[in-house]
Formats: structure tokens, sequence, C-alpha cells
């Protein structure tokens, strides 16, 4: 039982550690993505720990491509299991979610 305690003691500033780097990762996610580097994307917001929304205006075309490529991006910083929804920011603004494209991330 002192083992278990101790193991879990030991790992905890680990696993703290972790949820900084990636807290920081998401942060520095979202700020590119709402940059000047990514001039079609109005807004971007995590809307829990697996799941990225980028706003865009919406011209018609499905986003599925967009959002593969934000995965890509996710993926390169190391997240992983990521839902990006790439959603309608007018429509958000009157109130409603108009999904656009969706990618799952999983490599």
């Amino acid at each position: 039982m002192k083992k278990l305690i101790v193991i879990m003691l030991l790992a905890l500033p680990v696993t703290l550690l972790a949820s900084d780097n990636d807290a920081k990762i998401k942060e520095d996610i979202k700020n590119y993505f709402i940059s000047e580097n990514e001039p079609s994307v109005k807004d971007a917001v995590w809307t829990d720990d697996h799941i990225f929304k980028v706003g865009v205006l919406d011209n018609g075309s499905n986003r599925d491509g967009f959002a593969d490529y934000v995965c890509l991006e996710l993926n390169q910083k190391g997240l992983k299991d990521t839902l990006v929804r790439v959603v309608d920011i007018a429509a958000i603004q009157k109130g409603k979610w108009v999904n656009l494209g969706t990618s799952h991330c999983n490599k």
C-alpha cells in the first residue's frame, strides 16, 4: 500500500507538467489559427479537452478538407484524439451552431 502511495505521489508532478504543457500547446494552436497566418479563420476555441472549433465564414463549400488540415497541425504539435469542427461564425453570432466540416484527429 505504501509503495502505491509513493508511486502516485511521484507521478503527480509529471501529470501536472503534461497538463500544463498541453494547455500551452492548445493556446498556441488557437492563437496560430486566429492570427494572420490563417486569414479565413475568424475565431477558434477549445470547447472541451478534445474538441477544437474553428469559426469561418460560410462560402457554401464543404470544409472537411480544412478540418483535416487543422488535424495535421494538431498532430504535428503532439495533440491526438481531437475532434475538429469548422463552424459558421456568422450563424454563431445569431445563436446557432452550423457545422461546415469535421475531422477526427487520431493519428
